[in-house]
């Protein structure tokens, strides 16, 4: 079965080359140009993966992005942004809006497969695994990759969570930072060592009622701890 992605880009000329470099990989793209058709053609195709732009003519990305986000429907799909916005503050933004990863233009054509066939992978592990994982008064369905509190669901970017996956398989020992930017972003330690901290931020907050403590080892990594 095909991969499929949806592309939400305004720029005709990205959209040839990114349509061309996806279609050599044997991916069925399906292509918006606006965050409006996009959002509602993401609703119609189901694709696997999103990539999205921020400069779109009538919502940005990041708007489009929180929308996603925030319905039932869309929520858990992967979503790259792919932009040529470089700044920090614009990457952070992304990841705190639930962005699993940034790429910024012109970028590598092959360094795009990777990260979505990684991406991919990744979803994949955690849609296979069936067991229920409890933790206090947190519970992770890696089926259908929920986590509730309380029996309240909790929205978590799926970046989110795999941290959180990979704090839970280690619970109370440390998790080094090095190692969840390898796993799960797939970069070295010294690239963009903040997007690590960004999510953990958010994560942190999410899980706060749970019972489950996410602390910070300086200069090393994290360690969930149960209570």
């Amino acid at each position: 079965m095909k991969i499929r992605v949806a592309v939400i880009e305004d720029n005709q000329i990205n959209i040839d080359l990114i349509r061309y470099q996806l279609n050599v990989e044997g991916f069925e793209v399906f292509i918006e140009k606006t965050g409006k058709t996009g959002l509602k053609m993401i609703k119609n195709q189901e694709p696997d993966l999103i990539l999205l732009d921020i400069g779109l003519p009538d919502m940005d990305g990041f708007e489009l992005c929180r929308n996603l986000r925030s319905d039932e429907m869309t929520k858990n799909y992967p979503i790259i942004m792919l932009t040529a916005r470089a700044e920090d503050s614009d990457r952070i933004e992304a990841l705190k809006l639930g962005a699993d990863d940034y790429i910024t233009k012109p970028y590598n054509a092959e360094e795009l497969i990777l990260r979505i066939r990684n991406l991919l992978k990744r979803t994949d592990k955690y849609k296979k695994n069936g067991s229920i994982l409890k933790l206090n008064d947190m519970s992770i369905d890696f089926n259908k990759r929920e986590v509730q509190i309380n029996k309240q669901i909790i929205c978590l970017t799926f970046s989110e969570y795999q941290i959180l996956i990979m704090l839970a398989e280690n619970l109370g020992n440390i998790v080094h930072k090095k190692e969840i930017n390898k796993k799960i972003f797939n970069i070295s330690e010294d690239v963009d060592s903040r997007t690590v901290d960004t999510h953990i931020h958010s994560l942190r907050k999410k899980i706060n009622s749970s019972g489950c403590l996410i602390n910070t080892i300086r200069s090393v990594g994290f360690m969930l701890e149960a209570g």
